[in-house]
């Protein structure tokens, strides 16, 4: 019904991807019941019917968990194919997804490919598949149609981030409710009114098709409508409902179910809607038991009968049938201070669980103690590199913060370093998260904390030495000397383990591999299986250096089935890079892109400065076969992705390369302007990188091989940043 402009939009969108041959995205949002899903559904049909394009669907939502695999068997289905053999077992989400891409794409062979998912504030993998469509080579034209209920967002902080991150880089249409000529019809649409009564109902719901039916269907269970001239009317003496909008027809509901509910059973609903849109059966019974409550046997299933919860396909709860319909139930009973406390005791205290505990911990007035799980949990996802999730629990404990919190010296100082961690890797904002750790080093001193003192000087180090300054090897050996005086075995591990990366970076090999295998070493003694696999892969590395490509990939392979389950997208994106080595190593290119883009894509979803490398090294493999505007491409891009993320290392990298293929492809006026940049960015800094210095032997060679046209002090320039590199190597 109407939506013309946003129809446009997207038919225009589908003839773009056809025209480029490109992936695009289009995200739709919208409040509730304004037909977000048709105009997505609209577009699947009329693309099939009319451009006889491939469709991929999936309706996502609470009570429906978005599983990949869904849009090859439907579209198999559509294509007259039997369904396939399912997936290999182990294949975490990211696998699975791009197996899938593949797979859509191999069905859809030359045409357009329209992949739809609605509903994807429930999915974070949803969204996670969508930015991978976006960045995947080869993919060719796709265009996917995604549609988020706005109001689900703003309690769903990982999903909410991911759809700013979609709405960066896909074209975004918002839709409100229908403009007064449409609403007429939409109306007429429902039910064959009188035109009075149609015209009553088009005014009241203001153009929100789903409160016009919901306020059609309420006169219906009252009985309140009859058989008129021209249509349904109302019934003689009766008075119609008609309520300001949809939150008072809820309320309207929430009063007459609570006058056939005991006050015990009431409550019970409370604690239903204070758990969640999903209602988990074993997490329901535990906070009723805490509340107190003794609800009536039947009352689950009585709520069902009256639509207000529908089952999960599980059996083990349920899902309130309309996100509003839970948040009327939440304003009138649920948020309770009592029933949220019971909430928080019936969750216990599983850390999987620390952010659902602190909120109920926030609801029901305790303040201090949200923002001890809080801190705990953000904690936690700063070591992991879970930069999503931090960013969420650090929200939460400014929350608890602004309500009344007090936290200690080490509490504050904690904060302070996850706040840190958080713009260095999760906005990469390197200079700003230094400052935090710098502001929180005297903090934790006073404290006498000397784990967070020993982070604090790890955290410093690894950031000055990405800066370019030569002194950031000194704060890791700080931070050694001070974990190993107390004891503190897993501080040892991480500072040893970013030693090794330096001095790896600087060339010093037997150093590196001394460094990592003593942090493998004390990883084994002292039972510390989280700490191995981030260390392996830093050894892997260096295998890959000395020449035992083999033994490297052992080890990364290994690694990757520890990370399978997601727990660190960073050190997933790093076990991926380093494997695509591996295997470049190897003569394997078709294999090394494949890791090197699902690098790529990780390091892009985290948003660190780190997402320049795997498009270096791709670069790499474009230029070994000869498409050197690609690899340009992918360098220009790096460049913009680095925008003013301070790193030095990197910037010295992509500049490298792009000295390289001015060199190589003899534009001249480009790799002046190149090499003054990168020239610069080496001099102003105490960068000494063996990759760099590498790349610029490459081009001193191939200058000198060919001089001819090329600026003498252009060749000067060169010789100097060689040599400047090779001192700073052996120094």
């Amino acid at each position: 019904m109407g939506r013309d402009a946003e129809r446009d939009a997207l038919w225009a969108a589908l003839r773009r991807v056809e025209e480029r041959r490109a992936p695009e995205a289009v995200m739709i949002l919208g409040g509730v019941g304004v037909g977000r899903s048709r105009l997505v559904t609209w577009l699947a049909q009329r693309a099939q019917e009319l451009a006889g394009v491939a469709v991929a669907a999936a309706r996502i939502g609470p009570g429906r968990p978005f599983v990949v695999e869904e849009l090859v068997l439907g579209l198999r289905a559509a294509e007259g194919l039997l369904p396939e053999a399912p997936p290999p077992a182990g294949l975490d989400a990211d696998e699975r997804g791009v197996r899938a891409l593949r797979r859509l794409r191999e069905l859809a062979g030359e045409r357009a490919l329209v992949i739809t998912l609605d509903d994807v504030a429930w999915s974070e993998d949803a969204l996670r598949l969508a930015e991978r469509a976006l960045t995947t080579s080869g993919l060719g034209p796709t265009l996917v149609v995604l549609s988020a209920q706005q109001d689900a967002l703003l309690t769903r902080p990982a999903e909410a981030a991911a759809v700013e991150r979609l709405r960066a880089r896909a074209l975004s249409l918002t839709l409100g409710n229908l403009p007064p000529g449409q609403r007429g019809a939409l109306v007429s649409g429902i039910l064959r009114l009188t035109p009075d009564l149609r015209t009553l109902v088009a005014e009241r719901s203001a153009g929100n098709p789903l409160f016009a039916t919901l306020l059609v269907g309420d006169w219906v269970k009252r009985d309140a409508l009859t058989v008129g001239e021209g249509g349904f009317c109302l019934k003689a003496g009766v008075s119609p409902a008609l309520h300001a909008d949809l939150a008072a027809l809820q309320e309207s509901q929430m009063k007459a179910l609570r006058a056939s509910l005991s006050e015990d059973d009431w409550r019970a609903v409370g604690v239903a809607s204070a758990l969640g849109v999903e209602v988990d059966l074993d997490e329901w019974r535990g906070a009723v038991a805490e509340a107190g409550l003794s609800p009536s046997p039947g009352l689950e299933s009585s709520l069902v009968d009256a639509q207000i919860l529908r089952p999960l396909p599980t059996g083990q709860g349920w899902v309130f049938t309309t996100g509003l319909l839970r948040e009327s139930l939440l304003a009138a009973v649920g948020a309770s201070a009592a029933l949220q406390l019971a909430c928080a005791r019936a969750l216990g205290a599983d850390p999987r669980r620390a952010d659902r505990v602190a909120q109920h911990r926030l609801a029901g007035g305790d303040a201090q103690g949200a923002f001890v799980l809080a801190l705990a949990a953000a904690r936690q996802d700063a070591a992991a590199g879970k930069m999503d999730a931090l960013g969420a629990r650090l929200r939460l404990a400014e929350d608890c913060l602004a309500r009344g919190a007090q936290p200690t010296l080490a509490e504050r100082a904690a904060l302070l370093t996850a706040r840190g961690v958080f713009l260095r890797f999760g906005e990469g904002r390197m200079e700003a998260g230094m400052a935090l750790f710098e502001e929180a080093t005297p903090l934790a001193e006073a404290a006498g904390d000397y784990a967070l003192q020993a982070e604090l000087l790890r955290r410093r180090g690894g950031v000055r030495f990405t800066l370019g300054h030569a002194d950031g090897e000194t704060g890791l050996f700080e931070s050694l000397a001070l974990a190993e005086a107390h004891g503190l075995i897993d501080h040892q591990i991480e500072a040893l383990r970013d030693l090794s990366t330096v001095v790896r970076h600087r060339g010093a090999t037997e150093d590196a591999e001394r460094h990592i295998r003593r942090a493998i070493a004390l990883a084994e003694e002292h039972d510390r299986p989280g700490q191995l696999p981030r260390a392996r892969t830093t050894l892997a590395m260096i295998l890959l250096d000395t020449g035992r490509p083999a033994e490297a990939r052992t080890l990364l392979e290994r690694c990757l089935e520890d990370f399978a389950d997601g727990s660190s997208r960073v050190h997933l994106a790093t076990i991926h890079n380093s494997l695509a080595a591996v295997m470049h190593n190897l003569g394997e290119l078709e294999g090394a892109q494949e890791h090197y883009w699902r690098a790529y894509t990780l390091f892009d979803e985290i948003g660190s400065e780190l997402s320049a490398l795997p498009r270096y090294n791709v670069a790499d493999i474009y230029v070994r076969e000869g498409r050197h505007e690609e690899a340009r491409a992918l360098m220009d891009e790096a460049m913009t992705v680095l925008g003013e993320r301070p790193s030095a290392l990197m910037l010295a990298y992509v500049l490298a390369m792009l000295v390289f293929l001015d060199a190589e492809q003899r534009r001249l006026e480009l790799l002046t302007a190149h090499l003054g940049r990168l020239g610069e960015a080496l001099e102003t800094s105490q960068l000494a990188d063996r990759v760099v210095f590498v790349k610029l032997s490459e081009v001193q060679r191939l200058l000198q091989a060919r001089p001819e046209g090329v600026d003498p002090a252009t060749l000067a320039r060169i010789d100097g940043l060689v040599t400047l590199q090779e001192t700073r190597l052996k120094g």
